[in-house]
């Protein structure tokens, strides 16, 4: 399991690849989707990723906050307390997630 887990809308792929190469850079081990293999469940597969990370990641944008995975998985983490939100596209977070 990964220090890390990385949340971001399929369209910011490039930004997600280049967080995990800076964050495995500094030394933590990072989970992000890209690490699903064909044919895993993978839902059940990002709910342990997400409940085993010390930390999640979630790369808002405009279409991160429209993704009903992205809010899921932020939700989860912000329940856990290890919610770290960043902007990647100056746009702001959705509701329920902006006092953080």
């Amino acid at each position: 399991m990964a220090d890390v887990f990385i949340s971001y809308a399929r369209t910011d792929g490039d930004a997600a690849a280049a967080l995990a190469a800076w964050l495995e850079a500094q030394g933590y081990s990072v989970w992000w989707d890209s690490s699903l293999a064909g044919g895993e469940n993978f839902s059940r597969r990002i709910e342990q990723e997400l409940a085993a990370a010390a930390a999640v990641v979630v790369l808002w944008s405009q279409a991160a906050s429209s993704s009903d995975w992205v809010r899921d998985e932020a939700a989860t983490a912000k329940a856990a307390g290890k919610l770290v939100p960043a902007s990647i596209d100056g746009a702001a977070p959705p509701l329920g997630f902006q006092g953080l």
